[in-house]
């Protein structure tokens, strides 16, 4: 830049002396000019307060004018681009010093001939008070190419300018505007300064428009919450505060003001009020009713935006629109009381595209675990949620928790948001999991395996992209991204067919989520679309990926400017060349979704394997004396933290039929533990968990057994004890532990319940006694695995049977009934809570290094073994025999080992159970043979279905 000191003399006039306190006097002024420079013979002109100010040098000679100073400028500038001056000026009389804030006017006069008059650029301008060095204006904007600056002087138009035309805070709207508001040919429409708008604080204005019914008590207005929860979104942004204001004395916060005008309820007919405000083609009533209801002469100035049933089809929202692509539409459908965190995050999401936002900051590619933004889909629904302040949430809320209570927490704990940082670029091919994605705070990441599951994890640590509960040390391949790449729905092209089922085969590497088909890592759609399957309009979405998921710093790309020129201008297959988002069922949905998989992320973390079995062979008062620690036989006992021959269970005897089990070294978080009456023949009795936990080193678990009457009773059994370990599955526990079995729980969250999957376990109660567990992951819809089921707690006496299994979509249900225990032949439904198991080619425990069995056997004399629920380490089915009323046997012959343990769960609906006779592995090993009794509702001995599972030692 040349710097010219022209028109700068050497000494002051004799007067006047010096300003009086509160007056300006003597100023100097310091001229930046742009890319087009100033005349010698264009004559400038500074005004204040009305007043002409008197220039000290006015034809820049660098000499002092003698008296009478001339109020203006004319000569010294010679046309220099970029070049600053500095021009010191008197008042005459001098100027209260607060009327500086109602702005300095500069006016241009060009003397020139028309054909050859001047036109300049103000790149810059800087007054100050000489006798006190306030200074009183300060802003420069660039101008390095003609198309920037304060202003431009032009020879027949634009030949004054005032610093309230200026805009120091760089929002787009003028000072003037801001302090006045906006004049029109009616008058002066003054909302904006009535509603505290700062002209040294970047200011964002929407106006707000919705439809509402003309007869029905029915309104698309904005629910109350919605504006405060993004007023406050962009109150926090990190946006700096100017340096200085000439204005005010104390200059304003950072972050960015955002002025709401929630104006008007347009009355329509229901018709008009349920159309389409954007369709594709034809009419578009939203054009109309911005035309009509946007207050005339904020354009420009304002976004306005309009809120209604439909945008188009059933879109959420729609951006950019409008004469200047500025403004946007949201639309709830027909949900009924939406949430008002769904309002604000799609409103803030869609005023984020009219900023110049797309889905990935600076593109248009979904799903970005490095991209910690509300203009992310995967938390354009709710926010961007803290890691650590949903976990303490979860445990505060219990694990009764309820769906409502979840979506509360999750609302809680998670921010409305841009991005604040450009996070690392990631190589989908080639991901570092130590590295995670970088964040600098614990905020959740989130991403899809492989597999199609959403998983999570904390974005300022290492991630576990693989989802195997390890961090890998070489550099891993993941789909991460994979739910933007859809390739195939089930939803049938022609409507009145009606087929939405998925009938495409899913080919190459592409995955199957419910009833759609995605691409996989190759970011192609191998698969071909069945005539009543749906495809998309994208096939290779290669390129979205080529050059790695870029991050994007969004506080630093926003233009928080209003200029007409909004965009990103681009929706995915969409021919209008516009942003059409998800419907706001869908947004719920994925809700729903970000939901269950935080949930899964907050059970029980799997490490190596901790399980062990006793055989508590010591009942009676005789065997252990009442409230004395007895050892138990370590001949028929195991655990992982055994050291040779010595590990040993103590128990406790409590009182009649109560016992407490300790488990030496097997302490830790969470797990499940099961319990099966041993020794029952022709004797029906039940045993229930009533707790279990840890204390310190050890596992300590409390059994409560009953007679068939359902009065304590002592009595021998065999207890287990697991928790999840990496590289399980199918693999999943429940604890399901509703005060007196009498809820549902859409997602169960304790530490005694876990999902291989990276899933949540649900139940659903569907009567007394009836309930329904909901195993979501893929991998457990095989329904080729062994489900246990125990009662847990300190009720009544009761059996609880695993009845009927159901795949269902991509989980399995697990049907459970429970009954009193009485000596009544009818069946005695009885609501209680209880633990279940599911493991599937694997013990009990999960543990695939650890020779075990289990089996599933129906009761039926012709057809005992159902071979499709059976299995064995050793890959020998099982035989089984009848062997009279209610009793069986059920063998293999290559797995067993002397010492070993067995539960059983009944799995009939009529009230029976089926209990343990003996273990009979010490014969004729690896020969084991079990026998099972069963007993019908009355506790007598009757033909009943059941399941046995064998583990032992190693």
């Amino acid at each position: 830049m040349l710097v010219l000191s022209i028109g700068v003399a050497q000494g002051y006039p004799a007067m006047p002396v010096m300003a009086a306190e509160g007056e300006i006097c003597r100023l100097a002024v310091t001229v930046t000019v742009g890319h087009d420079g100033i005349h010698n013979d264009s004559t400038e002109f500074i005004q204040l307060a009305g007043q002409q100010l008197l220039f000290e040098d006015s034809n820049g000679d660098g000499e002092i004018d003698e008296e009478p100073l001339r109020p203006y400028h004319r000569g010294g500038t010679g046309d220099e681009r970029h070049a600053v001056f500095s021009w010191n000026l008197i008042a005459r009389p001098c100027i209260p010093q607060e009327r500086s804030r109602d702005g300095f006017v500069l006016i241009h006069d060009p003397q020139a001939a028309d054909f050859e008059a001047d036109n300049w650029n103000l790149a810059g301008l800087r007054i100050v008070e000489r006798d006190t060095d306030v200074v009183l204006y300060d802003h420069f904007v660039p101008d390095p190419d003609g198309n920037g600056g304060l202003t431009r002087f032009k020879k027949n138009e634009q030949q004054t300018w005032s610093t309230l035309d200026g805009d120091v805070d760089g929002d787009g709207i003028t000072d003037r505007v801001e302090r006045f508001g906006i004049v029109r040919a009616d008058g002066v429409d003054a909302w904006l300064p009535a509603n505290g708008a700062d002209p040294c604080r970047k200011t964002i204005a929407v106006e707000v428009d919705w439809l509402q019914d003309r007869v029905m008590p029915i309104s698309h207005q904005p629910s109350p919450g919605v504006m405060q929860e993004a007023r406050q979104m962009f109150a926090r942004a990190p946006v700096q505060p100017i340096s200085f204001c000439p204005y005010i004395d104390t200059l304003p916060p950072g972050g960015v003001q955002l002025l709401v005008h929630e104006d008007d309820g347009i009355e329509v007919d229901r018709t008009d009020r349920v159309a389409a405000l954007y369709p594709r083609s034809g009419d578009r009533p939203f054009d109309r009713y911005r035309q009509q209801f946007f207050t005339p002469g904020r354009s420009g100035v304002f976004h306005y935006n309009l809120w209604g049933f439909q945008i188009d089809a059933a879109a959420s929202g729609l951006c950019c629109v409008g004469l200047r692509t500025e403004d946007f539409l949201v639309a709830m459908g027909p949900e009924v009381d939406p949430p008002v965190r769904l309002q604000s995050a799609v409103f803030a999401h869609e005023l984020g595209h009219a900023l110049g936002l797309g889905h990935g900051g600076a593109d248009q590619v979904h799903y970005k675990p490095n991209y910690l933004s509300i203009m992310n889909y995967r938390y354009g629904h709710v926010g961007i949620p803290d890691f650590s302040d949903w976990k303490a949430a979860v445990a505060t809320i219990g694990e009764a928790a309820s769906s409502s209570q979840l979506r509360e927490a999750l609302r809680v704990v998670s921010t409305l948001d841009y991005s604040h940082e450009e996070l690392p670029t990631l190589d989908r091919h080639a991901l570092i999991e130590r590295e995670g994605v970088g964040a600098r705070r614990d905020v959740i990441a989130a991403w899809w395996d492989n597999d199609a599951v959403l998983r999570v994890g904390d974005a300022s640590g290492s991630l576990d992209w693989k989802a195997n509960g390890s961090i890998d040390a070489n550099t891993v391949a993941v789909d991460i991204n994979g739910q933007a790449h859809r390739c195939i729905t089930g939803q049938d092209p022609d409507p009145g067919r009606g087929m939405n089922d998925l009938e495409s085969t899913r080919m190459g590497d592409d995955v199957i989520l419910n009833t759609a088909i995605y691409a996989g890592l190759n970011a192609y759609c191998d698969s071909t679309a069945a005539a009543t399957d749906t495809a998309s309009q994208t096939r290779d979405y290669s390129n979205d990926v080529a050059a790695g998921l870029l991050g994007a710093d969004d506080w630093h790309r926003a233009k928080i400017h209003i200029s007409g020129t909004a965009g990103p201008n681009t929706g995915p297959g969409d021919p209008m060349g516009l942003i059409i988002e998800p419907s706001a069922a869908e947004l719920l949905a994925r809700t729903d979704e970000l939901m269950e998989a935080m949930v899964a992320a907050t059970g029980p973390t799997p490490s190596t394997p901790r399980w062990g079995y006793v055989y508590m062979n010591r009942a009676t008062p005789a065997e252990a004396p009442l409230g004395v620690p007895t050892l138990l036989d370590n001949a028929f006992q195991w655990s992982t933290a055994a050291t040779g021959s010595g590990w040993a269970g103590v128990v406790t005897h409590l009182a009649t039929g109560e016992y407490e089990v300790r488990l030496p070294g097997l302490g830790g978080a969470g797990g499940i533990t099961h319990v099966t009456p041993f020794r029952t023949n022709n004797t029906g009795r039940v045993c229930a968990v009533r707790q279990y936990r840890r204390d310190g080193a050890d596992q300590v678990i409390r059994v409560g057994c009953a007679d068939r009457n359902g009065a304590p009773a002592d009595w021998w059994f065999t207890l287990f004890y697991a928790a999840p370990a990496t590289g399980q599955g199918p693999y999943a526990t429940l604890r399901y532990e509703a005060p007196g079995g009498t809820a549902s729980l859409p997602m169960v969250v304790n530490d005694g319940t876990y999902n291989s999957a990276g899933r949540v376990n649900r139940v659903i109660r569907e009567g007394v006694g009836r309930y329904r567990a909901v195993l979501t992951g893929t991998a457990f819809a095989a329904d080729d695995g062994h489900v246990q089921v125990s009662q847990y707690g300190s009720g009544a006496p009761a059996h609880c049977n695993a009845h009927a299994r159901t795949p269902v979509g991509d989980g399995l249900d697990v049907s459970i009934t429970c009954h009193a225990v009485t000596s009544s032949a009818t069946p005695q439904p009885v609501d209680t809570p209880w633990l279940l198991s599911y493991v599937a080619r694997a013990g009990l425990h999960g543990d695939r290094t650890i020779p075990a069995a289990y089996a599933q056997i129906t009761g039926d004399p012709a057809h005992l073994v159902d071979s499709s629920r059976s299995w064995s380490s050793t890959g020998q089915s099982p035989a089984a025999v009848r062997l009279g009323t209610g009793n069986y046997r059920v063998s293999w012959e290559t797995v067993g080992k002397y010492g070993g343990s067995v539960q059983i769960t009944g799995t009939g609906s009529d009230g029976s159970s089926c209990h343990l006779g003996n273990i009979g592995d010490y014969a004729a090993p690896p020969r084991v043979a079990i026998d099972i009794w069963c007993y019908n509702a009355a506790g007598l001995p009757a033909d009943a279905p059941f399941a046995v599972a064998y583990v032992r030692r190693p």
